[in-house]
């Protein structure tokens, strides 16, 4: 917005007041800690991380001693970033630093922790990272295997650690809630957190054999005698899986599964009939049970009967198709009081391979819609279930949910699987294939099948409004969508007037989007034409544009939107700078050199001037308080009869006018900051003034709306109520 003299004045004279008024701080700033006085203590500093990427990779500062000769021996110099270091000394050094610090973490964070322990492990593992990772650039430059493999067993240390941690605290919890069900009675409960006690103390014995070889590791590269935390942590291990294994037996029975089979070599086409008898650790049949059983990976039901004997049909699929022994299990409820047993055989497995087929509902399709895709896998027509599929889709989503291009399906009991997917924008027009496929290891070998669906262009619609504007912003919004109406995210709108772009607007999850574009990129006066615009997008969505007018009056309308500064003078009094103003009429009708054009202006003159028309205001050192006070008001007063006076010929600038005169009124009166703008102003005026104030005001900003954005503009009876409302307002201020 280029500003003509008269609003340069004014802002010239707001931006000296601002100033003269501003406190002043401090002009230098403390680059480092500051300096204790004579005497006082030294505060301890934090230690200086080595953060990779920082310009110097520092080292931790000595604890403060008198003696300066252990101070040097025991702080290695600084160092520059690791790929800086230069000479043997200062990489060993540096080395033996890092080598320290996780050597600290590795004897003092490992194993069980308590809550102290926690928290202070917890600030070391933010570190501990950028000592691996810097430890593992001065690795290579000492190009050594022994410092690659230290380098891997630190960070396996941690990764181990933290797994174990995690394991540790659920461990506990469980153990906790499993009392609590006991003492409650609830023995069903109980039976499930001991099953699940004794699955998780599996894993931890697992972590835990995993997390003493690492720190072993750890001790032999660099000489460290980890001997404790081993044992520690054996120890710890060892009393978490006797606690489980102790309330296990409490609460669990163990189970014996015996199994045979009617035939040894196997195959889809060739099903095994599978029987077996499951007793308890007495003996005892399970009898008459709902059980479940897993054979070759695949889940069956079965009943038992009075002697605790199944019997059930396998067609092995997911079995490896060189599998020399087949596994059948029992795998009970999480509720029940039966333990898993499990019972094998030597098998020979005769591979088949199955007939692939996959269709798709439509041949085309465009963005946003959606597409079926069925897969069905048979052997000489008999469906195959339980099969495991790759769909190869690139530009679908699934259910709208991205999860790449690749979905794993699996087929029911018809040997079906089917799934909907949704195009989105990484879909390119014309034929995209689906691919459908499956492993060729196993005892069903599943061979790959395609079809095809054309991607057609996708027409968009866009709209664009203006639905705010004050003296700085253009608050613009809109949506983007398909011709369709389907919401278009994740997309770049341009705004232009003329051939430049003023502003960009990414569009949200529903398509919508908004954006502040500054006044200044805009003319003063006149009608203008703010384009938004979409381009294509790999031609899958195509262009679309829109256009919105903005009036911000003509030359002759005396008060363009963008020139309202100039009212009542912008606080220029309470500034201290003199500024004399007034608006009044070019009785030649010539055209001004003001932001008014043809018969009006607006005018900057010295304070000492007056208009037989209206009044001027004159500030500086001997005028203020009462006195300044009662000028301005006159001012303003005489300023609105003029608005008024002058209704006939353009009532839009009397309720700018009275706006303005308002609103800075009002930023005086609660010493609100000058960005707010209209909509903002009545907010906080509802909520920092009296209710006859607020309503008055929003009656004042629902006026002035209608000049700012309805094209219709306002009438001659909403200027004068406009005009009232704003005596009304500075008054009571």
């Amino acid at each position: 917005m280029r500003l003509n003299s008269a609003v340069r004045a004014c802002l010239f004279a707001v931006l000296v007041g601002g100033l003269v008024a501003a406190p002043v701080v401090g002009a230098v700033g403390a680059v480092g800690p500051a300096t204790p006085a004579d005497g006082a203590p030294t505060v301890a500093t934090e230690p200086r991380s080595l953060v990779a990427g920082s310009e110097l990779a520092q080292v931790e500062p000595a604890e403060s001693t008198n003696n300066s000769t252990a101070n040097a021996s025991a702080t290695p110099p600084q160092h520059e970033k690791p790929d800086r270091v230069e000479g043997d000394r200062d990489l060993q050094a540096l080395q033996s630093w890092l080598q320290g610090r996780m050597n600290e973490y590795v004897l003092e964070c490992t194993g069980e922790l308590n809550a102290t322990q926690e928290a202070l492990c917890a600030q070391r593992n933010e570190s501990y990272p950028q000592w691996v990772s810097q430890y593992v650039t001065l690795s290579e430059q000492t190009d050594t295997e022994r410092d690659d493999q230290t380098a891997q067993a630190y960070d396996e240390v941690r990764q181990t650690q933290q797994r174990y941690s995690n394991q540790t605290r659920q461990f506990e919890d469980l153990r906790v809630a499993y009392e609590t069900a006991r003492e409650n009675g609830n023995e069903t409960r109980a039976r499930e957190l001991a099953r699940r006690l004794a699955d998780l103390a599996g894993e931890l014995n697992g972590t835990s054999a995993t997390l003493q070889t690492t720190v072993r590791a750890v001790g032999n590269n660099t000489s460290t005698d980890v001997t404790p935390v081993v044992e520690e942590l054996d120890q710890q291990t060892t009393a978490q899986v006797a606690a489980a294994e102790e309330i296990r037996e409490r609460e669990l029975t163990d189970t014996r599964l015996s199994v045979s089979l009617n035939r040894t070599r196997i195959g889809f086409a060739r099903p095994v009939r599978v029987r077996g008898v499951l007793r308890d650790e007495t003996g005892s049949a399970v009898a008459n049970q709902s059980i479940r059983v897993r054979v070759g990976g695949q889940l069956f039901s079965a009943e038992t009967d009075g002697t605790g004997q199944f019997s059930l049909a396998y067609r092995p699929v997911l079995l490896s198709a060189d599998a020399t022994n087949l596994s059948v299990a029992y795998v009970p409820q999480d509720s029940s009081v039966y333990l898993g047993s499990a019972d094998s055989h030597a098998v020979t497995v005769e591979q088949v391979t199955a007939t692939t087929t996959v269709e798709a509902d439509t041949q085309t399709v465009s963005y946003g819609e959606s597409v079926s895709v069925t897969t069905t896998v048979a052997v000489d027509g008999v469906p195959v279930s339980d099969a495991p599929l790759d769909l190869r889709a690139t530009g679908f989503d699934r259910n709208r949910s991205t999860v790449g291009d690749s979905y794993e399906l699996v087929t029911g009991d018809e040997g079906v699987a089917s799934v909907s997917l949704v195009l989105d924008s990484n879909a390119s027009i014309g034929a995209q294939t689906l691919a459908v496929g499956g492993s060729n290891d196993t005892a069903v070998a599943i061979p790959a099948a395609t079809t095809t669906v054309t991607v057609e262009p996708t027409a968009t619609d866009l709209d664009v409004a203006v639905e705010d504007r004050n003296e700085s912003t253009v608050v613009v919004a809109g949506t983007l969508a398909t011709s369709r109406g389907t919401p278009i995210p994740n997309r770049t709108v341009a705004f232009v007037v003329g051939n430049e772009t003023v502003g960009t607007a990414t569009t949200s999850e529903n398509g919508t989007f908004e954006s502040e574009l500054p006044s200044s990129a805009f003319p003063d006066t006149g009608e203008v034409a703010l384009g938004a615009q979409f381009e294509s997008d790999r031609g899958l969505l195509e262009a679309a544009s829109a256009t919105t007018d903005i009036d911000f009056g003509s030359e002759s309308s005396g008060f363009p939107v963008q020139a309202v500064l100039l009212v009542v003078g912008l606080g220029v009094v309470a500034g201290g700078v003199g500024v004399g103003w007034w608006w009044r009429r070019d009785t030649g009708g010539e055209s001004g050199s003001g932001v008014g054009g043809v018969g009006e202006r607006v005018t900057a003159q010295s304070a000492t001037q007056q208009s037989g028309e209206s009044a001027a205001v004159s500030s500086d050192d001997s005028n203020s308080g009462p006195e300044a006070e009662e000028s301005m008001s006159e001012a303003i007063e005489a300023t609105l009869d003029d608005a008024a006076s002058r209704i006939d010929e353009n009532p839009e600038s009397a309720v700018v006018v009275a706006y303005e005169a308002v609103r800075q009124s009002l930023l005086a009166d609660f010493g609100y900051g000058s960005a707010l703008n209209h909509t903002e102003l009545a907010r906080r005026v509802r909520s920092d003034g009296e209710t006859s104030q607020a309503d008055a005001v929003d009656d004042l900003v629902g006026i002035y709306e209608q000049v700012a954005f309805a094209p219709s503009g306002v009438s001659n009876a909403e200027a004068s109520r406009a005009l009232d409302l704003a005596r009304e307002l500075v008054e009571s201020a």
